[in-house]
Parts: C-alpha cells; sequence; structure tokens
C-alpha cells in the first residue's frame, strides 16, 4: 500500500467512513483488514486519516505511535507534536490535539505493544486512558496496568508534555531537550520514553536516550519497535 504522510496526504487509502469515529465503528461497520482509515472527530466532525490495527487481541485498535526502523526523527518541537507528523503505514505521531479530541468524547484503554531485537515482544495496558488540551499541557491520566511489560508508564500519570521548545517537565533539567523526543516527562525526566533516539543498535551508548521501557530492558538497552494504541 502506498504510505499516507500526516498533514501531507495525497495518496489513495482505503474508503473512508466518516460515521467512524475509531477503528472500533470501523470494525462494527465490517472492516476487517488493518490499514488506513478515514473517522470523524467529534465534536468537531473535522475528518482525518488514522491506522487502524484489526488484527492484535480483536482488533479495533487506533494506532497513534510507531516506532520500528528510525526512519523519521522523533525529535520535534511543539508544533509537530501538536499537529502530528510521520507516515501512518511506516513511523509517526498522530498529533497531541487529535489524541485530546479521541479521548475527550469515549472511555479509551491504552495498549502498548513493545519488541526487542531479540524478536521478543511484550505489552503493556492501561484503562481509562485520555489526553488533557493543550491549555492543560496535553497532560495524560490512566487507570491501573495490565499486561507483560511491567508498568512503566504510572510514574508518568498525570504528567504534562514536553517537548524541545516547551518545557514542562518540573525536572531541574531540561528533559526533552536533553533526550530529544517529545513525552510526558516527569520530575525525574522518565521511567519510559518511547519516543527517544532511535538505535539499531540496542546497546548503543544511550546518554542521549533511547526507546525506553524500565520495567523489562532498564535504561541501557532501547527497544526495536513500538505501538501505542487506543480502543474503547
Amino acid at each position: 500500500m502506498a504510505g499516507c504522510k500526516l498533514r501531507e496526504l495525497e495518496e489513495t487509502c482505503l474508503t473512508p467512513v466518516p460515521a467512524a469515529t475509531d477503528c472500533a465503528d470501523l470494525q462494527k461497520q465490517g472492516h476487517s483488514t488493518s490499514g488506513v482509515y478515514d473517522i470523524r472527530l467529534v465534536p468537531s466532525n473535522e475528518t482525518i486519516k488514522i491506522y487502524c490495527d484489526m488484527e492484535t487481541d480483536g482488533g479495533g485498535w487506533l494506532v497513534f505511535q510507531r516506532r520500528q526502523d528510525g526512519s523519521i526523527s522523533f525529535r520535534r518541537n511543539w508544533q509537530h507534536y501538536k499537529d502530528g507528523f510521520g507516515n501512518l503505514t511506516g513511523e509517526f505521531w498522530l498529533g497531541n490535539d487529535n489524541l485530546h479530541a479521541i479521548t475527550a468524547h469515549k472511555v479509551y484503554t491504552l495498549r502498548i505493544d513493545m519488541g526487542n531485537f531479540e524478536g521478543v515482544t511484550k505489552y503493556a495496558v492501561y484503562p481509562n486512558f485520555t489526553v488533557a488540551s493543550e491549555s492543560n499541557t496535553y497532560n495524560i491520566t490512566h487507570g491501573p496496568y495490565s499486561g507483560t511489560a511491567g508498568s512503566s508508564l504510572r510514574w508518568h500519570n498525570g504528567v504534562a508534555f514536553s517537548t524541545y521548545d516547551r518545557d514542562n517537565d518540573g525536572s531541574k533539567d531540561h528533559c526533552a531537550q536533553f533526550f530529544g523526543g517529545g513525552w510526558w516527562y516527569h520530575a525525574n525526566c522518565y521511567s519510559s520514553s518511547l519516543n527517544g533516539q532511535y538505535h539499531s543498535d540496542p546497546y548503543a551508548p544511550q546518554d542521549r536516550g533511547g526507546i525506553h521501557w524500565s520495567p523489562w530492558t532498564g535504561f541501557k538497552y532501547s527497544l526495536k519497535s513500538v505501538e501505542m494504541k487506543l480502543r474503547p
């Protein structure tokens, strides 16, 4: 399938279904193929393109972040993370404004699928996941953890989003400026960092970060792949 670039969409993707507000709606309408679809944001009725995972754990997942090969830099400013960037069939961030709009109108569960360079995959699930508005610095909240990867995001619960040009982390250091990727950094920077610098060598020097989920891999091993996704 041809790639579908965020904010630069000129390719023909899968048939749009504007009535749907997420991938679970699309699945109920009979769509069973993973790929790029149109959904409608509530209450604006704006149509955006999203990627649906119709396979994992029964399908119906709206993917809002993917890391897999380092083809897209995640060292981006506030505006880029606000609007979204990347390629929906490759690496991308859907956009914080979109995440707020999606999670504000329905109760969603967050699932994070992760893989290492040895072929091992693990996951973390958090119910009641929300992203606040820009005026509330895109703070995240979520419910109790379940899964196989360990609970790393719990240390980020209630935390504001930061980028290298917008420091909201509460740390004496500027975590996003040091590590590069936009994230919900806390006062000690992070326990998880899924938008950090991509390393093709998982044991590359980590002084400038990497893709980390500390309960599983610690801070000295950078993951090969990540997908963050939502389902009601």
